[in-house]
C-alpha cells in the first residue's frame, strides 16, 4: 500500500483496512482503499499470510489430483490441513450424512492429526 492515496491523504497501512477511523462509511475512501489492494489488514500493515498454501484460486484448484478433494465432483478440497478442517465443517453443514461419512474418512486418512467432532 505504499504511495497510495486518496482523496483526504495517504491512506495509512497500520490501521483496519488501510481506513482511519470515521472514514469506513465514506464510498470515496472505501474505493480508493480497494484500489490500493486495500482488504483485511494486521495491525503492522500486512496483509495476512496463509498457511500452508494459502486461498485456492481457480488455476490451483484445476491442478490438484482427485486425491485431494472428499467429494464428488471435485469438491471439498483437503489439499491442505486447513482446507481439510473446511471440508468437515462445510460437510456438517451442507452434506447429507453418507457424504459427511465419507469426507471425514478421507480427511482421517489423509490428516490423522485432525480431531473431528461427533
Amino acid at each position: 500500500m505504499k504511495g497510495c492515496y486518496s482523496k483526504g491523504g495517504k491512506i495509512k497501512p497500520k490501521t483496519i483496512h488501510g481506513l482511519r477511523t470515521g472514514q469506513h462509511n465514506n464510498p470515496n475512501v472505501l474505493r480508493a482503499a480497494r484500489a490500493c489492494g486495500g482488504g483485511v489488514m494486521h495491525k503492522d500493515g500486512e496483509r495476512p499470510q496463509y498457511a500452508n498454501g494459502g486461498r485456492l484460486n481457480a488455476a490451483k484448484r484445476d491442478a490438484l489430483p482427485a486425491k485431494d478433494f472428499a467429494g464428488p465432483d471435485r469438491s471439498y478440497p483437503i489439499n491442505d490441513a486447513n482446507h481439510a478442517r473446511n471440508a468437515l465443517a462445510r460437510a456438517s453443514q451442507h452434506a447429507s450424512p453418507e457424504l459427511q461419512a465419507k469426507i471425514k474418512a478421507k480427511v482421517s486418512k489423509k490428516y490423522p492429526g485432525i480431531k473431528q467432532g461427533g
